[in-house]
């Protein structure tokens, strides 16, 4: 997605960005500065919510089925180091 940053240096995103993350209307995202750009995350200060899957169906014909899954704690230890 490409969004224009405007001349007070803001920036909106997307309602599809907002709603793969599971953001709803007065919730918070955290900003992580990363080397090559940034990153929203949700701000989760008490229970995870689950992801809705429903979502995630107009991906379906778009995954290789020969790709092997994505491990997030693997990419958390090898991003994060621990």
């Amino acid at each position: 997605m490409r969004v224009k940053i405007n001349a007070d240096r803001r920036v909106t995103i997307p309602t599809e960005a907002l709603d793969s993350l599971g953001v709803k209307p007065g919730e918070y995202v955290e900003v992580v500065c990363l080397p090559d750009g940034i990153a929203l995350r949700p701000e989760r200060k008490h229970k995870q919510r689950e992801i809705d899957l429903s979502m995630l169906g107009y991906l379906r014909d778009k995954i290789d089925p020969n790709v092997e899954p994505f491990d997030i704690r693997k990419f958390r230890k090898e991003f994060y180091g621990e």
